[in-house]
C-alpha cells in the first residue's frame, strides 16, 4: 500500500496547472444590474454568506448579491450564523477538540437556535425553507430539530448536548 502511495506522490510532482480568473458578465435581473464579486474560497459552493452587510450566494467562481425582502433577509442572516456554528461544531468534533471547546460551541448553537426559533419559528418551517432552500446546508440545519411526521417540534437534536461525531481512528 505504501509503495502505491509513493508512486502517486511521485506522479503528482510532475503535474502542472494554470489557474485563470473567471470572466464575469453582469446580467440584467428584474431591470437592475446584478452585482457579482469573486467567490470567497472559504464559502462553500451553493451557499449564502454575508459580506459588508450584504447577502451573497456563491455559485462556482463568483458570488451574486441577493436582495430578498426584509423578513427573508433577516431569516437568511440568522440561518447563515446557525450554519456556520453547526459546521464549526462538526469540525471541532472531527478534530477531537476538548470538551470545553465542544461545550462552548454547543452553548453558542443553543443561543443562536433559541433566538432564531423565538423570532422566526422552526427551521423546518415553510418560511425558512423558502428563504434558505438553495443553500447546500439547509437540510443539515433541518437535522437540528426533531419533528414528527406532521412537522411538529419534538426536541432539539443531540448535537446541542452530546458529541455526535467521532474523528476517524487510524
Amino acid at each position: 500500500m505504501q509503495n502505491g502511495f509513493r508512486q502517486k506522490m511521485n506522479l503528482m510532482q510532475h503535474l502542472t496547472a494554470t489557474l485563470t480568473k473567471a470572466e464575469i458578465s453582469v446580467q440584467e435581473e428584474s431591470g437592475e444590474d446584478t452585482k457579482y464579486i469573486d467567490a470567497d474560497p472559504f464559502v462553500r459552493n451553493f451557499s449564502y454568506t454575508v459580506r459588508d452587510d450584504k447577502i451573497y450566494y456563491r455559485e462556482g467562481a463568483v458570488m451574486r448579491e441577493c436582495n430578498p425582502n426584509a423578513a427573508s433577509a433577516e431569516r437568511i442572516r440568522k440561518l447563515v450564523e446557525l450554519r456556520d456554528t453547526t459546521r464549526a461544531l462538526i469540525d471541532a468534533q472531527l478534530q477531537d477538540l476538548s470538551d470545553e471547546e465542544i461545550h462552548r460551541l454547543q452553548a453558542q448553537l443553543n443561543r443562536q437556535y433559541d433566538a432564531f426559533r423565538t423570532k422566526h419559528g422552526l427551521i423546518n418551517s415553510r418560511s425558512a425553507e423558502l428563504s434558505f432552500r438553495d443553500d447546500s446546508s439547509y437540510y443539515l440545519l433541518c437535522s437540528l430539530e426533531n419533528v414528527d411526521e406532521k412537522g411538529n417540534f419534538i426536541s432539539k437534536s443531540d448535537m446541542f448536548t452530546k458529541r455526535t461525531i467521532r474523528s476517524a481512528q487510524i
